[in-house]
Parts: structure tokens; sequence; C-alpha cells
């Protein structure tokens, strides 16, 4: 999935899991 040449690319795709993931736990609370 992720591309060796481009490291800032598979930086700001890891920080977006992470932030889906928080989403995610923030809305099983709220749920």
């Amino acid at each position: 999935m992720y591309k060796k040449k481009n490291p800032k690319k598979i930086k700001k795709t890891l920080c977006w899991d992470k932030r889906k993931n928080i989403s995610k736990i923030l809305h099983r609370r709220n749920g």
C-alpha cells in the first residue's frame, strides 16, 4: 500500500489513520 519513495505521504496517511481511530473511539463513547 505504502510507497517507499515518498515517506512524507506515508506519515500523512498514518496521521489520518490515527485521526480515524480517535474519531471511532469518541463515537463509541458517545454512542
